[in-house]
């Protein structure tokens, strides 16, 4: 069993050599639930195995000693050189929030909700919800990918009222085209962000939020810690997210 994680700034789609022998592999997608059987060669005696990869993203590969029987195989994808990138007409309301925000707000283009215009926006902690109406192209593809890009820091995803899935880690990729329909189509992304900005802003007001009966909240040396001096930290969608039309590739 390996785990497989591209910790660099550029992904991987290319043949990987492993360390161990073996007659079939097959990739397992711990955010998706995905499983296949991967594509497998022998070069100059060693086993080597196809994997594509985002930068940032991780996978489990399971050896085998013999070949796989009823196995599906792994959905390897091209993406096509078109990709819908809609920078207008999004909206933007809290589900939850503190301080609380009523107002829906004409965004345009997704951003972090620290630069809206409202007093609460810097010192909120909640769930923002992105929501968007778009039209899409009658394009021939396997699959759609919704690329979300830069999220702070977990995010729910609601296509035509179907839940399409979660991300909370890089790439911030999920798989869209079973919940696309021809034409219009609802977008809704949930964002909830870290409780940092709320932290900072009580500390500021200098209210007591600490709750623990023992060592409470310290620092690195285990001291006294207070976020007062904490900068805004970025909340929500923070890049241009992109609709990417994908064929499966069968060689």
């Amino acid at each position: 069993h390996y785990f497989i994680s591209s910790l660099q700034n550029k992904g991987v789609d290319d043949w990987v050599t492993l360390g161990t022998n073996a007659a079939a592999a097959a990739l397992f997608n711990p955010m998706t639930g995905e499983c296949g059987e991967a594509k497998v060669r022998r070069l100059e005696g060693k086993t080597q195995v196809y994997l594509q990869l985002e930068s940032g993203e991780s996978i489990i590969l399971r050896t085998y000693h013999h070949p796989l029987q009823t196995a599906k195989p792994w959905k390897y994808i091209r993406e096509q050189a078109f990709s819908l990138c809609p920078e207008h007409g999004w909206k933007l309301h809290f589900a939850a929030s503190q301080p609380e925000i009523k107002d829906t707000f004409d965004i345009d283009s997704p951003c972090s909700w620290t630069r809206i215009d409202h007093p609460a926006a810097k010192a909120n902690m909640g769930t923002g919800v992105y929501t968007l109406d778009i039209e899409l192209p009658p394009l021939q593809a396997d699959d759609w990918i919704l690329d979300l890009v830069d999220v702070r820091e977990s995010a729910r995803v609601r296509i035509n009222g179907q839940k399409a899935g979660c991300v909370w880690a890089a790439p911030y990729r999920l798989k869209a085209g079973t919940f696309l329909q021809p034409g219009k189509n609802r977008i809704e992304i949930e964002v909830t962000n870290l409780p940092a900005n709320r932290i900072a802003e009580l500390d500021r007001q200098g209210t007591q939020w600490r709750k623990f009966k023992e060592i409470n909240i310290v620092d690195l040396n285990y001291r006294p810690a207070n976020y007062a001096h904490w900068a805004p930290m970025p909340s929500g969608l923070n890049g241009k997210v992109r609709l990417i039309p994908v064929d499966y590739m069968d060689d």
